[in-house]
């Protein structure tokens, strides 16, 4: 923490780990990431160090009066930078998320947790809609999340939206067949 009570560096977190001969990636949890924070007016600025990685990240979150307004998302592997932006939306119950200009999630709330996140899912050729996940957050305890706000902790980002903590979090799958989400299983 720094004199103002802000993190600015958290050691360990999620990554994702290349499982050889398939083309999936493995979540572990390392002690070995550290996730280094700066602060300056509205922006915050998050970048994840991990040595046993060629892939570096530095995540640049605009607040505004303690809502996430915009995430920049700049990713490095050896000379190759990519860079996807992410904007909010907000209304009474829901959040948009639009990824580089596209419907990317919708976030639903009762009260002041999150309850639900749509996430859409496009074809990498065509672009166009190939299914969806639903994400259910559900039984909420009654304890303040000392999260709440902290959309830059690597690994906390639904948890940051809600006032109180989940302890139930289920993903279903949808493919999207003539015009509607068939629900093709649990992830």
């Amino acid at each position: 923490y720094n004199l103002n009570g802000q993190i600015i560096k958290v050691l360990g977190g999620p990554i994702f780990e290349h499982v050889p001969g398939s083309g999936n990636n493995l979540p572990l949890l390392t002690d070995d990431l550290i996730h280094e924070v700066s602060y300056q007016g509205n922006l915050i600025t998050a970048q994840n160090k991990y040595d046993l990685s060629e892939t570096t990240s530095t995540i640049e979150y605009t607040v505004e009066l303690g809502k996430l307004i915009n995430r920049k998302v700049k990713s490095y592997t050896y000379d190759y930078e990519t860079i996807t932006n992410y904007q909010y939306e907000y209304t009474s119950n829901q959040i948009i998320e639009k990824k580089d200009g596209a419907l990317y999630r919708t976030f639903y709330f009762t009260g002041e947790n999150l309850t639900k996140v749509e996430q859409i899912l496009y074809d990498n050729q065509t672009g166009q809609i190939s299914g969806k996940i639903d994400i259910t957050l559900s039984n909420y305890d009654s304890n303040e999340n000392l999260l709440q706000g902290k959309y830059f902790v690597n690994g906390a980002f639904f948890k940051a939206f809600s006032k109180n903590n989940f302890r139930k979090f289920e993903k279903i799958q949808y493919n999207y067949i003539d015009g509607q989400f068939v629900e093709s299983g649990l992830i």
